[in-house]
């Protein structure tokens, strides 16, 4: 691969605004391809204790816990270089967090609250899932009052999807795959058998997730237009982590020991290999088909990014990467999230693409006339990035002529 990066989603945007449709297209096709080489930069704790990331949006921002004295966790959003605390609904033992974020920063998670379940589990407090939209806070419905649920992803159209308890013994593996709409929970069913949790939805308004089978075996599931369809991993057991908006779909089989990450795009299934051994486990997938995960190495568990039916190994693109970090999701514009444990401590991190290639516009690996062509076209526009290398606020000659200097492959 050569050493490159490219213009994030907002800067391709400006430049699109002024460019024909034709170049517009040439440049959309950078989208997503981040750069060989990451800069890491560690999160911090809300608390000081460890930090879970969980999502990150096209701006940047990130959710996910942040614990507190052994007993309880918070929801967290990280943006700007500072991580803020968010508000619950009062608990103080057990788990909060946030899993699903927007672009407009609208926020879904579940808390803690100051209830607690019936006796004998009387001395846990029940949880319950949120939408948190700036400063306003919405508690959603449980599928039973006394029940947990969590919420787990929200898009656009303001569909939240996630979990919940079917009965009332907090510690039950009893739940299903709940999907709020219009504050309406449905409960989505399962697959023949009695558990299902949702997982991920995108713009589309299909969701993802896992459900047994009239056996017990687990199988990732597909859910659209009121049907949940088994995505057949060849009869193995399987969870569906994530969906992108072109119904790409990534999550992990297992079978007599062996797991494995696959990429299912509804015209086949892709197993994403490993880069040695036999464990492979996706956790996030953009909407560019990147996929991020851990695996085996043989003797080791490394971060990696998969793209294009290729296997990345993080570790070789990150400087002092963590040993043992974990990529849990990845932004449109390659941006990564992930955590590790330093010191007994899970630290949360954000991989950002460093832009080796600027004058690359077009993500093909060299600088030559169709990137001179979006430069053109964009000429006298003020976008904020490239194509202003010289970051002067207008395109113009100082521009060209530095693109002209770094002419033919990117080194």
């Amino acid at each position: 691969m050569s050493n490159r990066s490219h213009p994030s989603a907002r800067q391709r945007a400006a430049v699109m605004k002024s460019a024909p449709a034709v170049l517009a297209a040439i440049l959309a096709n950078a989208a997503g391809h981040a750069g060989d080489h990451y800069e890491l930069t560690d999160l911090g704790s809300v608390f000081g204790d460890s930090t879970y990331p969980f999502a990150i949006n096209d701006v940047g921002q990130v959710v996910g816990m942040s614990s507190g004295d052994g007993l309880f966790t918070v929801p967290f959003l990280w943006e700007d270089g500072e991580i803020h605390e968010l508000p619950t609904f009062g608990g103080k033992v057990g788990e909060s967090g946030a899993r699903g974020l927007r672009n407009d920063g609208v926020i879904a998670g579940w808390s803690s609250t100051t209830e607690f379940h019936q006796p004998p589990f009387d001395n846990f407090q029940i949880a319950r899932p949120f939408v948190l939209d700036g400063e306003r806070m919405t508690q959603l419905d449980s599928l039973i009052p006394e029940g947990d649920a969590l919420a787990w992803a929200i898009n656009n159209n303001g569909w939240v999807c996630g979990w919940g308890h079917s009965a009332l013994d907090p510690f039950s593996i009893e739940t299903r795959a709940l999907l709020w709409t219009d504050g309406e929970v449905t409960d989505l069913g399962t697959l023949g058998g009695v558990n299902s949790n949702a997982y991920d939805l995108n713009e589309m308004n299909q969701i993802v997730g896992e459900a047994d089978t009239p056996s017990g075996q687990r199988h990732a599931f597909l859910w659209e237009d009121g049907q949940m369809i088994d995505i057949d991993t060849f009869g193995r057991g399987s969870v569906a982590r994530a969906i992108n908006d072109s119904t790409q779909i990534t999550g992990v089989w297992f079978d007599a020991g062996v797991v494995r990450s696959f990429f299912w795009d509804g015209e086949g299934m892709i197993d994403l290999g490993a880069l040695g051994g036999t464990y492979n486990e996706a956790f996030g997938i953009n909407n560019h088909g990147e996929v991020v995960g851990i695996t085996s190495t043989g003797d080791d568990l490394h971060a990696y990014l998969w793209r294009d039916g290729v296997m990345f190994d993080l570790d070789e693109m990150v400087t002092d990467l963590p040993w043992r970090f974990v990529a849990r999701a990845i932004n449109d514009d390659g941006y990564i999230v992930g955590s590790a444990r330093i010191a007994n401590v899970a630290h949360a991190f954000l991989l950002t693409p460093i832009a080796t290639c600027p004058w690359d516009l077009d993500g093909s690996g060299t600088v030559g006339i169709l990137d001179l062509l979006a430069l053109l076209a964009a000429w006298g526009t003020d976008p904020d990035g490239p194509p202003d290398f010289n970051n002067d606020g207008t395109i113009g000659i100082l521009d060209l002529l530095a693109l002209l200097a770094n002419w033919g492959e990117c080194a």
